[in-house]
């Protein structure tokens, strides 16, 4: 019985902490700011790419906490129009920061910020062309003519992450946890065999963040791909369990009418594809003995759904 306690004692501790509304600490807020006074100093000034001449200007700037973590914004503007770029990202996976080469001449400078994963929405938009990626790599903007910038942005970045960090108590971490990673997932429907395979998990709010390989094979052929797809609890419509077609035994979680947005693995970064309507919750229900735990366990995450505003799924 151990594993069934273990996801018992996983899924009971997020219930108790779970909130649709999660404020901002102090201590955030400030530190949030701090970066926002940064990235709004270099509004107005140019910055160069390199020794030609190319430059362009910084139109508008801007650090602002979302549910994900933090959004750096910035509005760029050019000869031909203007392209606003937003990064939205969990300052917790800051994982290096290094100065950009620009021009010494330019007035703006570029910080490279590296994430330990590629869990940073990226986000383009020029005229009507929209790229929506996931990617590792954040670019903040900072007034290079105060030759302490750089430093001191790059110091309060790593406060930042450090903060949350110290404060990390994402609701769904513990589910997190619980996931099975490293381990196939098998199941079969509608003249297709589908074998998941999970990398990484993570939380942020009242999302699931899911790293995961999917093997496919239908009367068309077979292909492997390598998604991520965010499960948001309160778009999930429903759970279910049909143990004659999953293998071990796991609950699939269902939004049928408009699915879970989906990004597919492309070089170094994941770019938005069609939507899935339905994902492992990628843990083992398989009974132990005489006890069947997918009912619990449907139950529980039911609860969860529940507390972060999820009124699609019947309770």
């Amino acid at each position: 019985m151990r594993k069934i306690t273990f996801l018992f004692l996983i899924l009971a501790s997020v219930i108790s902490a779970s909130s649709s509304a999660q404020k901002i600490s102090a201590r955030k807020s400030i530190a949030v700011r701090e970066l926002d006074a940064k990235a709004k100093e270099a509004v107005d000034n140019i910055r160069f790419f390199d020794e030609t001449g190319k430059k362009l200007i910084i139109a508008s700037a801007s650090v602002t906490p979302t549910e994900m973590g933090v959004q750096i914004l910035v509005e760029l503007q050019a000869t031909n129009g203007n392209t606003t770029w937003t990064y939205d990202f969990r300052p917790q996976d800051i994982s290096t920061i290094t100065e950009v080469e620009v021009p010494s001449k330019s007035p703006v400078g570029q910080l490279k910020i590296q994430l330990k994963n590629k869990l940073c929405h990226k986000v383009s938009v020029f005229k009507k062309q929209v790229d929506d990626i996931f990617a590792e790599d954040i670019y903040f903007n900072f007034l290079q003519v105060d030759k302490k910038n750089a430093e001191q942005v790059r110091a309060a970045l790593y406060k930042l992450r450090e903060i949350y960090i110290a404060e990390e108590n994402e609701p769904l971490q513990a589910t997190t946890t619980a996931m099975k990673k490293y381990k196939d997932f098998w199941f079969s429907g509608k003249g297709t065999s589908k074998t998941y395979y999970l990398t990484n998990a993570y939380a942020s709010g009242c999302s699931l963040y899911l790293f995961y390989n999917l093997q496919e094979i239908n009367t068309s052929g077979e292909k492997k791909e390598y998604y991520l797809t965010i499960v948001p609890l309160d778009q999930i419509d429903e759970v279910n369990l049909d143990r004659a077609k999953s293998k071990p035994n796991c609950i699939l979680m269902g939004a049928a009418k408009k699915g879970f947005s989906t990004y597919q693995q492309s070089g170094d970064k994941y770019t938005l594809t069609k939507p899935v309507e339905s994902l492992p919750m990628f843990l083992d229900v398989t009974p132990e003995g005489s006890y069947d735990p997918s009912g619990d366990v449907m139950d529980r995450f039911r609860t969860l759904v529940r507390n972060c505003d999820g009124k699609k799924l019947k309770l």
